[in-house]
């Protein structure tokens, strides 16, 4: 009989100091683009923890294929903002729409909503357009909730005056 034996290595990270996340400026550029057209976008990210956390990390979830992804850069005029430079030259084979997708990290390991952004790639010149998706997720509190344990306590506290009440009335009365 032989035994392999077997090693698990946890980390246990705690809670960040700052649990905002980092922020994707969506792109503001025209995002038609004319193939054989060599075009540069610049992505910036904000850092929402002042100076307790930096963008440490850019991840590309969905990519375009010939798109070159510079790496991430510090502002050094604002120490709340990095950037990354997009630069693509679309192809024919492209024409129509293509979508990147991306999110951010910072050094706390918050992470910030997917960001993405449709281009458009025509064969000639054509008009501009802005088309930009963030995903957000947010939780709504229902207002109509039965509060039961604030009836449930209040209700005692009622009972409990009215047995003072009571208490009272006998001793007074006998």
């Amino acid at each position: 009989m032989s035994s392999v034996s077997v090693q698990l290595l946890i980390c246990v990270e705690s809670t960040p100091n700052c649990t905002r996340p980092p922020s994707i400026v969506p792109l503001t550029d025209c995002l038609v683009l004319q193939t054989s057209v060599s075009t540069n976008y610049t992505v910036y990210i904000m850092n929402l923890c002042n100076s307790s956390a930096t963008i440490t990390e850019v991840i590309i979830s969905k990519s375009i294929s010939g798109m070159i992804v510079s790496s991430l850069t510090n502002s050094t005029t604002n120490t709340s903002l990095s950037y990354i430079t997009l630069t693509w030259t679309p192809q024919a084979s492209q024409t129509g729409t293509q979508e990147l997708c991306l999110y951010a990290y910072n050094s706390l390991l918050v992470r910030s909503t997917q960001y993405c952004v449709t281009f458009t790639v025509a064969t000639s010149s054509s008009s501009c357009l802005v088309t930009t998706t963030t995903t957000i997720s947010s939780t709504n509190k229902n207002t109509n909730d039965i509060n039961v344990p604030l009836i449930v306590g209040l209700s005692l506290l009622g009972l409990l005056v009215s047995l003072c009440y009571v208490c009272c009335w006998v001793y007074y009365f006998h």
